[in-house]
């Protein structure tokens, strides 16, 4: 299990925006990338009454699974490990085995209670920029797409005003992150079994 702290600053762009940006940054260092967020959560709620998040993150044939644990506005610390196809298929049916990531939350969470509600799909850029690296984000989820600019750094202070000079060039305004993918995705799943 590898655990990190993850400084992040991301805003949500208009379609137009996002590839105007793109186009003004890629370059050769550039990597692509296409990453699906499978989401969990109890029925009552419970990892996000306690500032969590549980997701396995599926890139080709590879399954990380990862705690989200909020830190403060721009920083969560984060808890990932490789687990296998049939680890993730088996947590996908309820059934949760047993893992570091698991204890780590088994006195805030009623584990036999993690189910699977939804997913998110990413095509992803990435691009070293400055102190950090830039993420530009299409991502997909029921029938929604969204662009999602993201600048992912060690150096909270420094990337903070390269992110700012960065939008304030594109005409934007930063107060905060934007809502997490998990955070849209959960929202756009209520609002599909609301309407039904």
């Amino acid at each position: 299990m590898i655990e990190n702290l993850e400084i992040e600053f991301k805003i949500l762009l208009t379609k137009k925006l996002y590839y105007k940006m793109l186009l003004d940054f890629e370059t050769k260092e550039s990597r692509q990338i296409t990453q699906t967020n499978h989401y969990f959560e109890t029925p009552t709620k419970d990892l996000k009454k306690n500032h969590l998040n549980i997701r396995v993150r599926e890139i080709d044939s590879t399954y990380e699974l990862t705690l989200k644990k909020k830190e403060r506005k721009s920083a969560k610390k984060e808890f990932n490990a490789l687990i296998t196809k049939d680890q993730f298929e088996s947590l996908k049916r309820h059934k949760v085995f047993q893992h570091p990531i698991f204890d780590l939350v088994k006195d805030k969470v009623d584990l036999e209670e993690l189910t699977y509600f939804c997913s998110l799909q990413t095509n992803r850029i990435e691009i070293p920029f400055g102190c950090g690296v830039l993420c530009f984000d299409e991502n997909s989820y029921f029938d929604h797409i969204d662009y999602e600019l993201e600048y992912e750094v060690t150096n909270e202070e420094q990337g903070r005003k390269e992110f700012l000079e960065l939008i304030e060039s594109y005409g934007l305004e930063y107060h905060k992150n934007c809502i997490s993918k998990t955070a849209r995705a959960f929202n756009a799943l209520y609002l599909s079994t609301n309407e039904l």
